[in-house]
C-alpha cells in the first residue's frame, strides 16, 4: 500500500510534482483544490512531527518492477484483503461492529482471523525487497529461513519476516494444516491450485506472477476454506470491510472503487468478450408456455420452455475488468484536483475519505519509525564493543538473578509442602476422631451384650492377674477386647495381600510436587557452578508409587508381579497395562497412586463424614472431588519424543499423574485405606490404657458415690434422734445437763457399750446401764457436713 508521499520515477527522485503532497500551509485560490482543507487539524499538526520514510520510498522507486505491480489489480485486492483479515489500521478503527449482541469475547469488538500479524503495506515491502535481495546475492539463501516446523501459527515470531509470515498464514490457510512449513510450498499450491500438470515453482516466478498466485489463493481461500467461511459466518459484521465502498457511474456498467489502501481508487467495468451478443427469450411467462393440440386424439399438451442454457451462455459473454485509476497518495491528489476542478460528483463521493487516508499514513509513520528504532536498536547491542567491566557487571547481575530464582522456587516450594502437611494433618486429626467414636460405639455395643450374659461380673476387677496389661478392667471388658464381635472387627477394611507395615526405601520415597517446584540435577549443578551455596544438595525423585489396597496383583499378563503390590514406576515404559485408561487416585500421607474403582463404598462414606462440616448435611465423595487423574498412551507420549522436545530436567522425561491431576487446593484431601489402617492401630494401642483410665475413674465416682449415700443416711438417723432427745430433755432436771453434754462429746468418739457413774461439778448422779447414748445434735450435724464437704473434694 503507498503512503502519502511525493511522486517520484523508477530510477531517480524527482523534485516535487506541482501537486505537493507533503502536508505545509500553502496559499491557493478559492477554486484551487486543497486537500488540507479536508484534513483535521489535529491529524496535520502529527503529521508534521512525524518523518517520511524517504529512504524506503526512493529504494521502492528505484525497483523497476514497482511502478508496474502497483497498478495492478492482483496486487491491489492482495493488499485490501490482508488489512482486513490481519492486525491492522483498518481493524482497529473499525474495531467495533453494529450488532447489539456482544461476541465470544463479551464486548462488542471485531474478531480478527489473523490477530497474531501485524500489517502494514511499508513494512510487507520493506521484508519483500530484503528477501529478494537476499536471494540475488546468495542463490543458496532459506527464504523461509527462522521459520522451523517449531513455529507456532499463532504467534507472530520476531525472527521471521512480516513477508514470510504472510505466506505462512496463507499456505496453512489454505490447507487446513497448522503445522505446514514454506519448505512444502510448491506441493501444496501446485495441488490446491490444480497446477501440478505445470509443476510450478515459486521461486521462479517473477514479482508479478508471484502476487498474481497470491490473488489465486486468496480467491481458493474465500471459495473453499472451510475455516474461513466458519470465520464470515460467525462473525457476519465483517462483511462490511470486504465490501468495498461503491458508487455506480452507470448503472450495470460501470463503477469506482474504494479500497483500504492509501489512495486506491479502482475502476469497475462490464466488458463484453464477443462482438455485439444477443439473447432472444420471451419478456413474458405466457409465451414460455406452449400449448399443442392433437386433433386425432382430442389430446392437449402443455410445455414450458426452458431458456437456462440461452441465459447461460449469454452471460458468459461478459466479464468484469478492474482497471487501478489511482495507486498511491500522489497519483489520488491529482485524480481528485482533475475531479475538483470538472465539479464531478464523484468528487462529493471521494473527498471524505481524504481525512481517513492522511490519518492512515500518520498511523504508518508511527508503525515504521517504532520498527526502524528497534532495528537500529539490535544493531547497536550486537555491534558495540563490550569492556571487560561490563561483562563483570552483566556475570553478576545473572548471578543475582540466578539466585532470586532459586531462592523464590525454595521459598514456594517450602510454603507448599508447609500448606499441604497442615491441610492434611488437620484431616488426619478429623479421621482419627470418627476412627476414635466408631471403636467407642463398636465396643459399647458388645458391652452390652456381654453385660446381658454376666451380670454377676459387672464390676469384677481382674485383680488376680497381676501385672497383665488388663489390670484394673472387669471381666466383661476382657470379654469384649478379647472376643467382641464388633470390636474385634477393625473399623478399615483392608486386604489381606497388602502389607501394610513394609517400610518404603529411602531411595523410593517420592512426594506428590508439582513439576515447576521440582529440583532437578542441572539447577543444583548450575547454582554451585555460579558459586552460590545450595540449601537443597539432592535433587527430587520424579518417580511415583502405585499400590492398590484391593488389586492383588499388579499385571494380570505378568505373572512375575504377582503380589508386587509397590512398584516404583520412573518411565512411561515401566507402566503396566493395569494403569491405562483406569481412573488413579493418590494418597496425600504416602504418596501411594491406587485405583479409584477398587475404593470401598464404605472407606468412601467414612471419608465424606471426615469432609462434612457440623450442621451440614452428609456430600459422598466423587473422583472429581478427589482429582482422580486417567492415564492413556496418547498423553502419555514416547521418551524419545519427550526428550526432544523437553530439554529442562525440571519437568519428569514422562507425564505423571500429578502434571495432569487438579491443583492441592481446588480438590479434597485422600487418606488411602493403608494409611487410615495404620490410623486405627495406632488409636486401638492406646484403647486398653484409656478403658483403664476411664473404670478407674467410674470406680472412684462410685465409691464417692457410696460414700455419700451412707453420709446422708447417718445425717437422717441423727436428725431423727434428736427429735427423740427433745421430747426426753422436757423431763430431765438442769443439774444434769452438762453431764448430757459430756456424755454426749464422748458418745461421739468412742463406742459406748455401758456407763455406770459420772461425777460433775462435786455433785453425784447416778444412770441406769444402757446400750445407746444420745449425742448433741448440733456439734454431730456440723462434723458430718464438714465429713461430707471433705468427701465430695
Amino acid at each position: 500500500m503507498s503512503r502519502g508521499r511525493r511522486s517520484r520515477s523508477q530510477a531517480q527522485i524527482e523534485e516535487p510534482a506541482e501537486v505537493e503532497t507533503r502536508p505545509r500551509t500553502v496559499k491557493k485560490s478559492k477554486n484551487t483544490f486543497s486537500w488540507e482543507n479536508y484534513v483535521d487539524e489535529e491529524v496535520l499538526i502529527q503529521l508534521n512531527k512525524l518523518p517520511e520514510p524517504t529512504n524506503l520510498l526512493t529504494q521502492l522507486d528505484s525497483q523497476d518492477w514497482y511502478a508496474e505491480l502497483k497498478v495492478t489489480w492482483e496486487y491491489q485486492y492482495f493488499l485490501g484483503w490482508l488489512y482486513n483479515v490481519c492486525d491492522s489500521y483498518i481493524t482497529i478503527v473499525n474495531h467495533t461492529t453494529n450488532n447489539s449482541t456482544p461476541g465470544p469475547n463479551g464486548t462488542n469488538k471485531r474478531n480478527i482471523l489473523w490477530k497474531d500479524v501485524k500489517f502494514d503495506e511499508l513494512t510487507f515491502l520493506q521484508d519483500f525487497i530484503n528477501e529478494l535481495e537476499n536471494i540475488a546475492s546468495d542463490p543458496s539463501f532459506n527464504e523461509y529461513g527462522s521459520n522451523d516446523d517449531s513455529t507456532d501459527s499463532n504467534e507472530a515470531s520476531d525472527n521471521i519476516s512480516l513477508y514470510s509470515l504472510i505466506r505462512l498464514k496463507l499456505l496453512r490457510q489454505i490447507s487446513n494444516n497448522k503445522s505446514a512449513a514454506l519448505e512444502d510450498w510448491d506441493l501444496i499450491m501446485n495441488h490446491n491450485l490444480q497446477i501440478e500438470d505445470k509443476q510450478v515453482y515459486f521461486d521462479q516466478l517473477s514479482v508479478l506472477q508471484k502476487f498474481k498466485m497470491f490473488y489465486q489463493i486468496i480467491k481458493v481461500i474465500e471459495r473453499k476454506n472451510l475455516s474461513f467461511k466458519n470465520y464470515i459466518f460467525t462473525n457476519v459484521d465483517i462483511l462490511e470491510l470486504f465490501e468495498f465502498n461503491e458508487i455506480i457511474i452507470e448503472e450495470n456498467k460501470q463503477s469506482l472503487l474504494i479500497l483500504p489502501s492509501i489512495g486506491v481508487i479502482v475502476e469497475k467495468n462490464l466488458k463484453p468478450t464477443v462482438e455485439n451478443p444477443e439473447l432472444r427469450v420471451p419478456l413474458k411467462l405466457r409465451n414460455c408456455i406452449m400449448k399443442y393440440e392433437d386433433e386425432d386424439s382430442s389430446s392437449v399438451d402443455i410445455v414450458s420452455l426452458d431458456y437456462s442454457e440461452e441465459i447461460d451462455a449469454y452471460l458468459q459473454n461478459f466479464k468484469w475488468e478492474f482497471k487501478v485509476v489511482t495507486s498511491d497518495w500522489g497519483s489520488f491528489i491529482e485524480y481528485m484536483d482533475k475531479l475538483h476542478s470538472e465539479n464531478n460528483e464523484v468528487f462529493g463521493f471521494v473527498s471524505p475519505f481524504i481525512n481517513a487516508y492522511m490519518d492512515h499514513i500518520v498511523y504508518t509513520r508511527k508503525q515504521f519509525a517504532q520498527r526502524e528504532k528497534a532495528r537500529a536498536m539490535s544493531e547497536l547491542l550486537t555491534r558495540r564493543k563490550r569492556s571487560t567491566r561490563l561483562v563483570a557487571r552483566e556475570e553478576e547481575t545473572k548471578k543475582k538473578e540466578i539466585e532470586n530464582e532459586w531462592e523464590t522456587k525454595l521459598d514456594d516450594r517450602e510454603l507448599y509442602l508447609k500448606h499441604k502437611h497442615r491441610i492434611v494433618a488437620k484431616y488426619a486429626k478429623t479421621l482419627k476422631d470418627i476412627i476414635w467414636n466408631q471403636l467407642w460405639i463398636n465396643f459399647n455395643k458388645d458391652f452390652k451384650i456381654s453385660k446381658l450374659k454376666k451380670k454377676d461380673n459387672e464390676m469384677q476387677v481382674t485383680e488376680a492377674i497381676t501385672g497383665s496389661q488388663y489390670e484394673g478392667l472387669n471381666c466383661n471388658d476382657v470379654s469384649v477386647i478379647e472376643h467382641g464381635e464388633s470390636f474385634k472387627n477393625n473399623v478399615i477394611n483392608l486386604s489381606e495381600v497388602i502389607d501394610k507395615d513394609i517400610p518404603l526405601a529411602e531411595s523410593s520415597i517420592v512426594r506428590e510436587i508439582p513439576a515447576d517446584l521440582l529440583i532437578s540435577e542441572t539447577e543444583i549443578d548450575t547454582i554451585i557452578n555460579q558459586g552460590i551455596q545450595a540449601s537443597v544438595s539432592k535433587a527430587d525423585d520424579p518417580s511415583w508409587l502405585f499400590q492398590c489396597p484391593t488389586c492383588q496383583f499388579v499385571d494380570e499378563e505378568d505373572p512375575a508381579t504377582f503380589n508386587k503390590v509397590i512398584k516404583i514406576i520412573k518411565s512411561d515404559e515401566d507402566i503396566v497395562s493395569l494403569l491405562y485408561n483406569r481412573p488413579l487416585i493418590c494418597c496425600d500421607l504416602c504418596s501411594r497412586w491406587q485405583h479409584w474403582e477398587c475404593q470401598r463404598s464404605e472407606f468412601v462414606e467414612l471419608l465424606s463424614w471426615a469432609h462434612t462440616s457440623k450442621n451440614k448435611e452428609l456430600h459422598i465423595l466423587t473422583q472429581r472431588d478427589l482429582g482422580a487423574v486417567t492415564l492413556d498412551k496418547q498423553n502419555l507420549g514416547s521418551r524419545r519424543s519427550t526428550r526432544k522436545q523437553n530439554t529442562d530436567e525440571t519437568n519428569p522425561a514422562y507425564i505423571r499423574p500429578t502434571d495432569i491431576r487438579k491443583p492441592f487446593d481446588d480438590r479434597s484431601v485422600f487418606i488411602c485405606t493403608i494409611c487410615s489402617s495404620k490410623l486405627e492401630d495406632d488409636l486401638r494401642k492406646i484403647f486398653i490404657p484409656e478403658l483403664k483410665a476411664v473404670r478407674n475413674k467410674e470406680r472412684k465416682q462410685q465409691e464417692n458415690k457410696e460414700k455419700r449415700r451412707k453420709l446422708k443416711e447417718e445425717q437422717k438417723r441423727l436428725k431423727l434422734l434428736q427429735e427423740t432427745n427433745n421430747v426426753a430433755n422436757n423431763t430431765v432436771s438442769p443439774s444434769t445437763e452438762s453431764q448430757t453434754i459430756i456424755d454426749t462429746y464422748t458418745s461421739a468418739t468412742v463406742p459406748q457399750t455401758q456407763i455406770n457413774t459420772i461425777s460433775a461439778n462435786s455433785t453425784n448422779i447416778s444412770f441406769v446401764p444402757s446400750t445407746e447414748v444420745i449425742p448433741d445434735s448440733n456439734q454431730t450435724t456440723m462434723s458430718l457436713q464438714e465429713e461430707i464437704k471433705s468427701t465430695d473434694n
